[in-house]
């Protein structure tokens, strides 16, 4: 496994083969998989981080005193108990 890059030796080494030959087929299923992956890669590294920059959040405005709505006029959510 010393010839194998570091993240496949990784992926590798968590499976715990039994034999060299069982390492080598999850050393191959590895490589095949970052195969796959790699186009994917590739695109996301040609955006750039520009195209993964968090965007500004849009503040909202503050309410006016005059429009927020005075206790007498909202609606009673628990009326009074009677007795």
């Amino acid at each position: 496994m010393g010839g194998l890059p570091e993240h496949i030796k990784c992926d590798v080494e968590m499976h715990h083969p039994q034999d060299l030959q069982t390492a080598m087929y999850y050393a191959r299923a590895f490589e095949r998989r970052t195969a796959a992956f790699l186009p994917a890669l590739q695109q996301l590294q040609q955006r750039g981080a520009a195209a993964h920059a968090p965007r500004r959040r849009r503040r909202l405005p503050w309410p006016q005193p005059s429009r927020l709505p005075l206790p007498s006029r909202l609606p009673l959510l628990f009326p009074a108990s009677r007795a």
